[in-house]
């Protein structure tokens, strides 16, 4: 019990109780460890000089009121010289008496800590602290590896953030290398992204004047902020929610044929036939084929949502707002024979049987569509040939997945043999 009660007053010490969440830029930066990352040159600097001035001023930042703070800002990359500079394009009127600047500190470990814990001790009302770069605070342990490196030292800085009550932002930069998912472009482990509550991801071309902001976190609904830079400062041109994105990214003639199908109640052929029922042009089949592929839950309700309309929908699939189906699924049938697989649009996205010679595996595959279940047809549904039986040598590991020979059952004899 000793040792429950000084969690306890550990917890009473360092962690006061706070009714709700501190908002420094209300929808989009609260209270605790930020990472706002983005490419060499992108604008990253800027963008947090601009913040520390709106921040510190207590104007307008993107539609959004900030109520005036102290903040600090650690500008380990740049000078005051270039600081000054920058200053006098950003903004005509005097630099707020709350924005604090500068231009070295100690490593993570390395007194960073007691560092910011002076200047929030001289200046309570503190509200963020900015360091740019990340990787200037940041020294190399040979002992651990880079996911338990980040880890650890994301982790120091953000109980400092999370004890102060105080907003944290950090920069870093991207990896060259590309990703399906943009916050896999984040130079580092997924240590960083793990410990951070709140992440910003900077989107720009290489002499361009417009750039996308991808914000997420963990006290926050996923947006896009489309920003373009006007005198230096990045200014609001369009914002968008995860969902608008989804609506946007489907093509127009997914929908048409969903009210198509919608109209009709079932139907089944291949994919140039329903173009052709639904009157859908300037669309070939196979791109069809993998737009619906890609946006198969979005266009396409489950079908447990129009069996028990109040039932939630299955976690890993979107049921999105924006369905205009009732119960629709959609499968591709292939030549029934034991080489092929039934394949399933929404789980594969190649159609064509996985083999060596794809030459000799030509067939056309169909869609069918039902509202209450699978729909399958029996035997081969209109395959432009049928796939020619696998001669050759029996299975070995060097029989490149060739089938053995079917060899007659030893208890059957020919017509005329005796014995």
């Amino acid at each position: 019990m000793p040792c429950r009660e000084t969690n306890l007053l550990m917890l009473k010490l360092y962690f006061p109780p706070r009714c709700r969440l501190r908002w420094l830029i209300p929808g989009l930066l609260p209270a605790g460890l930020s990472l706002l990352a983005g490419a060499s040159k992108a604008g990253k600097s800027w963008l947090c000089l601009w913040l520390c001035l709106q921040l510190a001023r207590g104007g307008e930042i993107w539609g959004r009121t900030a109520q005036p703070q102290t903040v600090l800002y650690l500008c380990l990359e740049d000078t005051y010289a270039r600081i000054q500079g920058r200053l006098f394009r950003l903004t005509e009127e005097p630099v707020p008496s709350r924005l604090y600047f500068q231009t070295g500190s100690c490593a993570i470990g390395d007194g960073l800590e007691l560092q910011i814990e002076k200047f929030l001790s001289q200046h309570p009302e503190t509200g963020l602290v900015v360091i740019d770069t990340l990787q200037k605070v940041r020294t190399a342990d040979p002992n651990n590896g880079a996911y338990a490196s980040d880890y650890q030292d994301m982790s120091a800085l953000k109980f400092l953030a999370d004890r102060r009550g105080i907003g944290l932002l950090l920069v870093h930069h991207l990896r060259k290398q590309g990703a399906s998912d943009p916050f896999q472009q984040i130079s580092g482990s997924n240590g960083l992204m793990g410990a951070a509550d709140t992440i910003w991801l900077l989107q720009r071309q290489r002499m361009s004047d417009t750039a996308r902001l991808l914000v997420t976190g963990r006290d926050m609904d996923s947006c896009t902020l489309h920003l373009q830079t006007r005198d230096c400062i990045w200014q609001l041109l369009e914002e968008e929610t995860a969902e608008e994105q989804v609506r946007k990214a489907v093509p127009d003639y997914l929908w048409r044929a969903a009210d198509f199908i919608q109209r009709t109640g079932s139907w089944t052929g291949t994919a140039t036939e329903l173009l052709t029922a639904a009157a859908i042009t300037g669309v070939q089949p196979n791109q069809f084929t993998r737009k619906l592929v890609e946006h198969f839950y979005t266009v396409f309700a489950r079908r447990a949502s129009a069996t028990s309309p109040g039932a939630p929908p299955t976690p890993g699939c979107c049921a999105s707002p924006v369905t205009k189906m009732t119960v629709m699924t959609v499968v591709t049938m292939i030549p029934a024979d034991p080489l092929y697989r039934l394949v399933r649009y929404r789980l594969v996205k190649r159609v064509r049987p996985p083999y060596r010679h794809r030459r000799h595996h030509r067939h056309r595959g169909r869609i069918t569509v039902a509202s209450m279940g699978f729909v399958l047809p029996t035997g081969n549904p209109s395959p432009r040939r049928t796939p020619p039986l696998l001669r050759g040598r029996p299975r070995t590991p060097q029989s490149h997945g060739r089938l053995p020979r079917e060899e007659p059952h030893r208890g059957h004899q020919r017509a005329g043999d005796t014995g």
